[in-house]
């Protein structure tokens, strides 16, 4: 790791995702945006449905990550998605078609639906805004 870094390494339980240093990272954090620089006080958070952003000069890596938790500590962060997706793995019109059925899905969802609905929806935002940038 280069000196003023952070060691980037998201791993699902198939494999790891992606491994890279960089100058800052913001995490999808299940209260909010979170942002990370080198330095940063340890912590352990749990992660929502969102992109994962590693920043290093005018690079931008981005991940759709669909929960977890990070650990931070000692200029390493450790993401331990539920999954994981890069965004040359992404097929945007599957994702986009995805989140339109389950927008439509949503509006004549009886109560019992409508959680698992949400969270098809987002899955599908977070990989689009993931395959957006690549």
């Amino acid at each position: 790791m280069t000196v003023g870094h952070l060691h980037l390494r998201v791993v699902s339980p198939e494999r790891v995702v992606v491994e890279l240093d960089a100058e800052s990272l913001g995490l999808p954090g299940a209260l909010g945006q979170l942002g990370i620089l080198p330095g940063h006080a340890h912590l352990i958070t749990a992660l929502r449905i969102g992109v994962l952003e590693a920043r290093r000069g005018t690079t931008v890596q981005k991940v759709a990550v669909f929960g977890g938790f990070a650990e931070v500590g000692d200029d390493t962060v450790t993401v331990l998605a539920d999954g994981a997706t890069l965004p040359d793995e992404i097929d945007l019109a599957a994702a986009q078609a995805e989140k339109t059925a389950a927008e439509k899905a949503l509006k004549t969802a009886g109560p019992e639906d409508i959680a698992a609905l949400r969270e098809r929806i987002d899955t599908a935002g977070a990989r689009i805004a993931t395959a957006r940038t690549h």
